[in-house]
Protein backbone atom coordinates (compact mmCIF):
# COMPACT_ATOMS: atom_id res chain seq x y z
CA UNK A 1 0.00 0.00 0.00
CA UNK A 2 2.76 2.47 1.00
CA UNK A 3 4.74 1.87 -2.19
CA UNK A 4 1.65 2.34 -4.36
CA UNK A 5 0.83 5.64 -2.68
CA UNK A 6 4.27 7.02 -3.39
CA UNK A 7 4.18 5.63 -6.94
CA UNK A 8 0.98 7.63 -7.44
CA UNK A 9 2.71 10.78 -6.16
CA UNK A 10 5.63 10.15 -8.55
CA UNK A 11 3.30 9.73 -11.53
CA UNK A 12 1.49 12.97 -10.69
CA UNK A 13 4.82 14.81 -10.40
CA UNK A 14 6.08 13.47 -13.74
CA UNK A 15 2.83 14.40 -15.49
CA UNK A 16 2.79 17.91 -14.03
CA UNK A 17 6.50 18.59 -14.46
CA UNK A 18 7.07 17.09 -17.90
CA UNK A 19 6.18 20.34 -19.72
CA UNK A 20 9.40 21.92 -18.36
CA UNK A 21 11.23 19.92 -21.05
CA UNK A 22 10.10 22.70 -23.40
CA UNK A 23 11.89 25.34 -21.32
CA UNK A 24 15.25 27.00 -21.84
CA UNK A 25 18.30 28.11 -19.88
CA UNK A 26 18.02 31.56 -18.34
CA UNK A 27 19.77 34.20 -16.26
CA UNK A 28 22.22 32.72 -13.76
CA UNK A 29 22.58 29.52 -15.74
CA UNK A 30 24.38 31.40 -18.54
CA UNK A 31 26.71 33.02 -16.02
CA UNK A 32 27.46 29.59 -14.55
CA UNK A 33 28.09 28.18 -18.04
CA UNK A 34 30.57 31.02 -18.62
CA UNK A 35 32.35 30.16 -15.37
CA UNK A 36 32.63 26.52 -16.46
CA UNK A 37 33.96 27.55 -19.88
CA UNK A 38 36.58 29.59 -18.03
CA UNK A 39 37.90 26.45 -16.35
CA UNK A 40 38.22 24.36 -19.53
CA UNK A 41 41.79 23.24 -20.06
CA UNK A 42 42.65 23.37 -16.37
CA UNK A 43 43.56 20.24 -14.44
CA UNK A 44 40.92 18.49 -12.33
CA UNK A 45 42.91 19.13 -9.13
CA UNK A 46 43.10 22.86 -9.95
CA UNK A 47 39.34 23.01 -10.54
CA UNK A 48 38.65 21.21 -7.23
CA UNK A 49 41.00 23.52 -5.32
CA UNK A 50 39.20 26.56 -6.80
CA UNK A 51 35.76 25.16 -5.94
CA UNK A 52 36.67 24.50 -2.30
CA UNK A 53 38.65 27.72 -1.77
CA UNK A 54 37.20 30.16 0.79
CA UNK A 55 34.74 32.58 -0.76
CA UNK A 56 33.44 35.96 0.37
CA UNK A 57 29.94 35.31 -1.00
CA UNK A 58 28.17 31.98 -0.92
CA UNK A 59 30.39 29.07 0.04
CA UNK A 60 28.67 26.35 -2.00
CA UNK A 61 31.45 24.15 -3.40
CA UNK A 62 29.28 21.06 -3.91
CA UNK A 63 26.87 23.08 -6.05
CA UNK A 64 29.76 24.24 -8.23
CA UNK A 65 31.21 20.74 -8.41
CA UNK A 66 27.93 19.13 -9.50
CA UNK A 67 27.20 21.92 -11.94
CA UNK A 68 30.67 21.53 -13.44
CA UNK A 69 30.26 17.76 -13.79
CA UNK A 70 26.80 18.02 -15.33
CA UNK A 71 27.92 20.67 -17.77
CA UNK A 72 30.86 18.55 -18.86
CA UNK A 73 28.47 15.60 -19.34
CA UNK A 74 25.54 17.35 -21.04
CA UNK A 75 26.77 20.75 -22.18
CA UNK A 76 23.88 22.95 -23.19
CA UNK A 77 21.57 20.03 -24.05
CA UNK A 78 18.46 21.06 -22.07
CA UNK A 79 16.65 17.68 -21.91
CA UNK A 80 19.13 15.81 -19.63
CA UNK A 81 19.19 18.78 -17.26
CA UNK A 82 15.38 18.60 -17.14
CA UNK A 83 15.34 14.88 -16.41
CA UNK A 84 17.91 15.21 -13.63
CA UNK A 85 15.92 18.08 -12.13
CA UNK A 86 12.71 16.03 -12.10
CA UNK A 87 14.55 13.00 -10.63
CA UNK A 88 15.99 15.24 -7.88
CA UNK A 89 12.51 16.54 -7.10
CA UNK A 90 10.96 13.06 -6.96
CA UNK A 91 13.81 11.89 -4.69
CA UNK A 92 13.24 14.80 -2.31
CA UNK A 93 9.49 14.16 -2.37
CA UNK A 94 10.20 10.54 -1.42
CA UNK A 95 12.26 11.74 1.55
CA UNK A 96 9.41 14.06 2.56
CA UNK A 97 7.13 11.01 2.36
CA UNK A 98 9.49 9.03 4.66
CA UNK A 99 9.81 11.96 7.06
CA UNK A 100 6.03 12.39 7.18
CA UNK A 101 5.55 8.66 7.68
CA UNK A 102 7.86 8.77 10.70
CA UNK A 103 6.13 11.85 12.10
CA UNK A 104 2.48 10.92 11.48
CA UNK A 105 2.76 7.10 11.56
CA UNK A 106 -0.04 6.85 8.94
CA UNK A 107 0.65 6.33 5.27
CA UNK A 108 -2.35 8.39 4.14
CA UNK A 109 -1.02 11.48 5.97
CA UNK A 110 2.44 10.88 4.53
CA UNK A 111 0.86 10.56 1.07
CA UNK A 112 -0.95 13.90 1.43
CA UNK A 113 2.18 15.65 2.74
CA UNK A 114 4.30 14.25 -0.11
CA UNK A 115 1.66 15.15 -2.67
CA UNK A 116 1.43 18.74 -1.40
CA UNK A 117 5.19 19.04 -1.34
CA UNK A 118 5.55 17.43 -4.78
CA UNK A 119 3.13 19.73 -6.59
CA UNK A 120 3.71 22.97 -4.69
CA UNK A 121 4.44 26.10 -6.71
CA UNK A 122 7.79 26.75 -5.01
CA UNK A 123 8.96 23.22 -5.81
CA UNK A 124 7.80 23.67 -9.39
CA UNK A 125 9.75 26.89 -9.75
CA UNK A 126 12.88 25.32 -8.23
CA UNK A 127 12.60 22.27 -10.48
CA UNK A 128 11.81 24.17 -13.67
CA UNK A 129 14.95 26.29 -13.34
CA UNK A 130 16.99 23.24 -14.30
CA UNK A 131 20.53 24.56 -14.05
CA UNK A 132 20.12 26.80 -11.04
CA UNK A 133 18.17 24.19 -9.07
CA UNK A 134 21.21 22.04 -8.28
CA UNK A 135 22.00 24.00 -5.15
CA UNK A 136 18.38 24.08 -3.93
CA UNK A 137 17.73 20.42 -4.66
CA UNK A 138 21.07 19.30 -3.22
CA UNK A 139 20.59 21.28 -0.02
CA UNK A 140 16.99 20.13 0.38
CA UNK A 141 17.77 16.48 -0.34
CA UNK A 142 20.56 16.23 2.22
CA UNK A 143 18.72 18.42 4.75
CA UNK A 144 15.57 16.28 4.67
CA UNK A 145 17.65 13.09 4.70
CA UNK A 146 19.40 14.45 7.79
CA UNK A 147 16.00 14.85 9.49
CA UNK A 148 14.88 11.34 8.47
CA UNK A 149 18.02 9.86 10.04
CA UNK A 150 17.63 12.01 13.14
CA UNK A 151 14.08 10.68 13.62
CA UNK A 152 15.41 7.16 13.11
CA UNK A 153 17.95 7.85 15.86
CA UNK A 154 15.26 9.23 18.18
CA UNK A 155 12.84 6.38 17.45
CA UNK A 156 15.19 3.53 18.38
CA UNK A 157 15.02 2.12 21.87
CA UNK A 158 18.74 1.51 21.87
CA UNK A 159 20.07 4.77 20.46
CA UNK A 160 22.64 4.20 17.75
CA UNK A 161 25.11 7.07 17.53
CA UNK A 162 25.71 6.21 13.88
CA UNK A 163 22.32 7.65 12.88
CA UNK A 164 22.99 10.84 14.81
CA UNK A 165 26.51 11.28 13.44
CA UNK A 166 25.37 10.59 9.88
CA UNK A 167 22.51 13.04 10.35
CA UNK A 168 24.97 15.76 11.39
CA UNK A 169 27.35 14.98 8.51
CA UNK A 170 24.47 15.17 6.01
CA UNK A 171 23.40 18.50 7.47
CA UNK A 172 26.86 19.90 6.75
CA UNK A 173 26.79 18.36 3.25
CA UNK A 174 23.49 20.18 2.73
CA UNK A 175 25.12 23.47 3.67
CA UNK A 176 27.83 22.92 1.04
CA UNK A 177 25.11 23.03 -1.64
CA UNK A 178 23.21 26.04 -0.26
CA UNK A 179 22.69 27.66 3.13
CA UNK A 180 18.96 26.95 3.34
CA UNK A 181 19.37 24.18 5.93
CA UNK A 182 20.94 26.56 8.47
CA UNK A 183 17.61 26.66 10.34
CA UNK A 184 17.98 22.97 11.14
CA UNK A 185 20.62 23.91 13.73
CA UNK A 186 17.70 25.30 15.75
CA UNK A 187 15.20 22.60 14.79
CA UNK A 188 17.39 19.57 15.60
CA UNK A 189 17.92 20.41 19.30
CA UNK A 190 14.18 21.13 19.56
CA UNK A 191 13.37 17.75 17.98
CA UNK A 192 15.74 15.98 20.36
CA UNK A 193 14.08 17.70 23.31
CA UNK A 194 10.54 16.96 22.04
CA UNK A 195 11.12 13.33 21.08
Amino acid sequence: MKNRLFLLVSIVIVLLYLPIKNGFFQQDEWLAFGNVYGTFGESFSRIISQLFAPNVGHYVPLHHLFFNLLFRLFGRNYLPWTLISIIWHISITFLVYLLSLRLFKKSIFAFVAALFFGIAASGYQATSWVGADINTHGATFFGVLSLVLLLEFLRKEEKSKQYFILSCVLLFVSLLFKEIAIGLFLLIPLMIWLF
